[in-house]
């Protein structure tokens, strides 16, 4: 093997030592991969309104895709408050929905999903950590 062989092979070794050794960790520790409940809920109006908080979990987490894709832009803020209720708090025009701690529960900030009016129509949503 040439010393250029040995170098390539080192630099590769190394490559995947990191991969593994950084990559894996924290693929396991931020719940990476697919989670069928995030895409698979079904929003349910109800149990939204409720946000029956367990184990640190909002019910409501699961339901922010569902929801994102019947809010539509344009949509008026009184009906997106009767689908979804007022919001537990604004801040700087955004309207905020608590839906829970983050999956690895190693943060003291919640995250929140958000809808943001221009003259009462609705105009963005987003989820952020607070």
């Amino acid at each position: 093997m040439t010393p250029k062989q040995k170098k390539l092979l080192s630099v590769g070794f190394v490559l995947i030592s990191l991969l593994f050794g950084v990559g894996v960790p924290w693929f396991l520790f931020f719940g990476g991969g697919y989670q069928a409940e995030l895409w698979l809920a079904r929003f349910d109006r109800a149990a939204w309104i409720e946000n029956k908080m367990e184990k640190m979990q909002s019910p409501r987490r699961p339901m922010v895709k569902s929801l994102m894709r019947q809010l539509k832009p344009g949509m008026s803020r009184r009906e997106v408050e009767e689908l979804i209720g007022k919001p537990d708090y604004e801040h700087r025009g955004w309207h905020s929905y608590r839906i829970g701690y983050p999956r690895w529960q190693a943060s003291l900030d919640y995250d929140v999903f958000e809808v943001y009016y221009e003259r009462e129509q609705l105009v963005k949503m987003r989820v952020r950590n607070t």
